[in-house]
């Protein structure tokens, strides 16, 4: 596997596993990711965690 296609591969599952969560809790999963997008400016970098 090429090393681009495991980032790929990462990332979707960051983005599946927050749509799940998103389900589970009954929260519109694109509002939720919105929000996190648009806070993301105004947060520190040393702030976030990987």
């Amino acid at each position: 596997m090429l090393r681009g296609e495991m980032k790929s591969a990462k990332d979707a599952c960051v983005l599946w596993s927050l749509a799940m969560s998103c389900k589970i809790h009954n929260i519109d999963p694109e509002k939720c990711l919105v929000d996190v997008l648009c806070a993301l400016p105004s947060v520190a970098a040393s702030g976030l965690h990987a």
